[in-house]
Formats: structure tokens, sequence, C-alpha cells
């Protein structure tokens, strides 16, 4: 009788403990992506025009459409800090990462934003959004469709990654893949105060 207690009782903790980690809203979406929002526009005086984007200055702004609303890089200051990743489809380096990005973005859901960044000319908005539908990537994603934002960005080799504080200043920028423990010790400089 006591053997049949523990096991219950093992199974009601097991449960419990399942419900806890899968609470609705707690958990990133999973599903098909509807669109790959292009970027529409950026700001240019969120630093001097001939200033690299580096670490220890204001990430440059840039702004999409996304469900009827304008969004921008700057809306997240504030609320969380925000990875910004700069790939293409073509880019086998990108890919390769793309897994680590996942389990990275799953782990500290809510914790901190995942931008991917494709660029034109080599990707289009659909091409980006067939890929991701195709290996299921659930952070969110943006084209830059006439490649100034990747240019303000002086993006000279993807993959290309920003890791921007809430008080929206570059905390650190690696250029080249990343393996999950590299990107984890890059979103610990974002998420940790």
């Amino acid at each position: 009788m006591l053997t049949v207690s523990v096991v219950m009782l093992v199974a009601i903790f097991g449960l419990a403990f399942w419900l806890f980690l899968n609470r609705a809203g707690d958990a990133p979406p999973n599903g098909p992506v509807a669109g790959v929002p292009v970027i529409t526009g950026f700001d240019a005086d969120t630093q001097k025009e001939d200033q690299k984007p580096q670490t220890g200055s204001y990430a440059p702004d840039f702004t999409w459409q996304e469900n009827g609303q304008t969004v921008s890089l700057s809306s997240f200051r504030g609320k969380k800090p925000v990875f910004v990743n700069f790939w293409g489809t073509w880019c086998p380096p990108c890919r390769g990462e793309m897994p680590e990005m996942e389990t990275a973005y799953t782990k500290h859901f809510g914790k901190i934003e995942v931008i991917g960044v494709s660029m034109a000319p080599k990707d289009t908005a659909s091409m980006v959004l067939n890929f991701v539908n195709q290996y299921k990537y659930n952070w969110k994603f943006v084209h830059d469709g006439d490649f100034k934002v990747a240019d303000r960005y002086q993006v000279a080799a993807v993959p290309s990654s920003y890791f921007i504080g809430t008080d929206g200043v570059i905390k650190a920028v690696q250029v080249g893949a990343m393996n999950g423990t590299i990107m984890e010790n890059y979103i610990n400089q974002v998420i940790t105060p």
C-alpha cells in the first residue's frame, strides 16, 4: 500500500510540475508564422551616421508594421533586452546557429526579445517566411528589403549579432556564428543587471 501511495504522489507532483512548466502564456508561440514584416524605416539620428554601432553606443532604431501597429526596436526599451541577429537563408553559419537560438529563445522566453533581420537582395520576405515555417523558429523575424538597416549597422559579415540592454545601449557584438555557450554568455550580460 505504501508503494502505491508513493507512486501516486510522484505522479501527482510530476503532473503538477508539467502543468507549471506548460502554463498558457509562458511558452513561446508554436506554429506557422503568418508573415515576415518588412522594415519600413529607420532613425538615422539614433547616433552619428559615421559612428559604427558598437559596444557602449546606442543601437540604431528601425521600425516595421506588425498586426497593424508600428513597432520599433526602441519600443522594447525599458521593457526587455533585445538580441538582434542579421542573417540570411543562404548563409550556412547563420542556419547552423539557429537551433541554438531557438533553445535560448525558449529558455529565456519573456525575458529577452529576439529579432532576426534578413536582408535583400539575396532574400525576400516570402523566402524568409518559408524558411522560418519549415524549421519552426518562433522568435520575431523582420526583413530589411532595401539593406538600409544592415548598412546602418555596418554589417560586413553574417551572422552578426547585437545584444542590446533595456537602456537601448549595445552591450555586446558578435560577428560570426555562435554556439549555445557563447550565446548564453551574451544573453546573461543583457538580462542580468
